[in-house]
């Protein structure tokens, strides 16, 4: 789909149209994001406050994935958050997390979504069944990997293109040993953002690097090596976020058998912050 430039503009009235609902007007404003969402589907700014102003109507319960997914799609570097996110917190510890993900997350997101938007990763593990609330004993029991893989395909079944839940499925399938299902996901994955536009620059380095992840942990080494070799820092990748890659890919085990690799000891030095 085409955006014009007039409905960009008109998209993003009607985002600011809805900033002047109070919360228990969300359904009033959540009208006016379904119109600018329909305008321009793919800008990061409209997803998000679309998927915002939907998971609240949904007081942030399942049925609200599919909507944070296609955020997702629209914003690599949080899709990179929530798979290192996901293994560190709950697929390797399974630290308890003693915290009320939706009272903390509904509190953050609001307008503009730069503060609220490292929340995401939170919102979706809690949708997936991963996240206890802070009460003692847990409202809901955590889910098995089974569980969340059917809650994965449920909502891939009603939108094939989410690129950021079609990576973590694949994150799950090679944890789990799934080798053909995680190289299926990543296939899928290749071909979708091949046909997103703009996908340069800074979204292709975290599109890279969560390929990376997966291919490793999946024991595809010689291919988690050639996206090694293709990879380059993008000039606006900032200090901070490269001290946290550069963390990543030093520590990670899951990087082990690529990292003795002359290319991998360029990657580093590549990220190093400048």
């Amino acid at each position: 789909m085409v955006v014009t430039e007039e409905a960009r503009a008109e998209a993003a009235a009607l985002v600011s149209a809805s900033h002047a609902f109070p919360r228990e007007r969300e359904p009033e404003a959540l009208a006016l994001l379904e119109r600018a969402v329909a305008l321009d589907p793919e800008t990061r700014a409209v997803r998000w406050e679309y998927a915002t102003s939907f998971s609240r109507t949904q007081e942030h319960g399942p049925e609200g994935l599919v909507e944070w997914g296609r955020y997702l799609r629209a914003d690599p570097p949080h899709v990179f958050a929530l798979l290192m996110r996901w293994r560190h917190d709950l697929l390797e510890s399974y630290t308890y997390r003693p915290l009320d993900p939706l009272a903390v997350a509904d509190d953050a997101l609001r307008p503009g979504g730069d503060e609220g938007a490292r929340h995401v990763p939170w919102l979706v593990m809690h949708q997936l069944g991963l996240l206890y609330p802070a009460d003692a004993p847990p409202r809901w029991p955590r889910a098995t990997s089974e569980e969340v893989r059917a809650r994965l395909d449920r909502v891939l079944l009603a939108d094939p293109g989410l690129v950021g839940l079609l990576y973590l499925r694949a994150q799950l399938m090679a944890l789990d040993g799934r080798q053909a299902a995680a190289r299926r996901d990543l296939a899928l994955v290749s071909d979708l953002v091949r046909a997103l536009p703009d996908r340069a620059g800074f979204q292709a380095v975290y599109d890279d690097l969560s390929r990376l992840w997966v291919l490793a942990t999946n024991g595809d080494h010689e291919a988690a090596l050639r996206v090694v070799e293709g990879l380059e820092r993008a000039p606006v990748l900032g200090k901070k976020p490269a001290t946290r890659v550069v963390r990543w890919l030093t520590e990670d085990p899951h990087l082990a058998p690529v990292r003795g690799a002359p290319l991998y000891k360029r990657l580093l030095a590549e990220f190093s912050p400048r």
